[in-house]
Formats: C-alpha cells, sequence, structure tokens
C-alpha cells in the first residue's frame, strides 16, 4: 500500500541552465497539469456511425508556482520575474513530494503579483512548458 506524502516536502528549482539547483523561496503551491489535445476523427463509416471517434494530439501543460512575495529571492523569484520581463526560456525541476521529479523547460506566461489585506502577499506564476517532460 502506498503511504500519501505531505505537500509541504514539495520544491521548484529554476535556472537559465540546464539541471537548475536553485529553489524558489516560500513556495505554498505547485500545479503540474499535464494534457494531450484529441481530436475528433469523427466520420460517417458503417463502423462509427453515431459514434464519436477521437485521436491524440499534441501534449503539453501550463503548470503554476504559487509563493509568498519575496523580490529579494534573487535566485529564485526574481529570475522568474525577469524572465517574463525579457521573455527568456527557463530550466524547471518540480518535485512533489520531495522524492520524484519533472524536469522541463518553459517560458513564464504570467507573473501576478497579490497583496490582500487580510494576508501575507504573494505571487502566482504561469509557466508555458515548451517540449517534452521528463518524469523520475
Amino acid at each position: 500500500m502506498t503511504v500519501p506524502t505531505p505537500g509541504y516536502l514539495g520544491w521548484a528549482k529554476v535556472g537559465t541552465s540546464a539541471s537548475p539547483t536553485n529553489k524558489v523561496a516560500g513556495v505554498s503551491d505547485l500545479t503540474l497539469p499535464n494534457n494531450t489535445n484529441q481530436y475528433d476523427v469523427s466520420n460517417m463509416d458503417a463502423a462509427n456511425a453515431g459514434w464519436e471517434v477521437w485521436i491524440p494530439g499534441l501534449s503539453g501543460s501550463k503548470p503554476t508556482i504559487k509563493c509568498w512575495y519575496d523580490p529579494t529571492d534573487t535566485n529564485g523569484q526574481l529570475v522568474l520575474q525577469n524572465a517574463w520581463l525579457n521573455k527568456t526560456l527557463l530550466y524547471f525541476i518540480f518535485s512533489i513530494n520531495g522524492t520524484n521529479t519533472a524536469t522541463f523547460t518553459a517560458y513564464v506566461a504570467g507573473f501576478n503579483v497579490h497583496g490582500p489585506v487580510n494576508n501575507a502577499n504573494d505571487t502566482t506564476v504561469t509557466l508555458q512548458m515548451t517540449g517534452a517532460i521528463v518524469f523520475a
């Protein structure tokens, strides 16, 4: 039986070259939605008449990193902010459980800073993965 792992073991590393070693500070949530487009190839052939027929297409992901806003995190959050400003390709390693990893490259599609009156300042970074993901 597999024992669930707590989310607080996770981390995100980012860098401008492969195999990044710098963790993003203050991460409170990682999301890695992996999707494959599905294409409708339904037709009027007798074998499939009245039924939808689908084939898989391109796969991709738009991961997100939510963290407590810390502009002094020069090796993590500032790298993400500058990559958004300059449209720089970044290298990432995500670990949801502190053991298994997902390695990929992505552009920063959104860098959203949030300052609520009743909570700490935070930021949500939306990534646009480009190329394949490697799970380990």
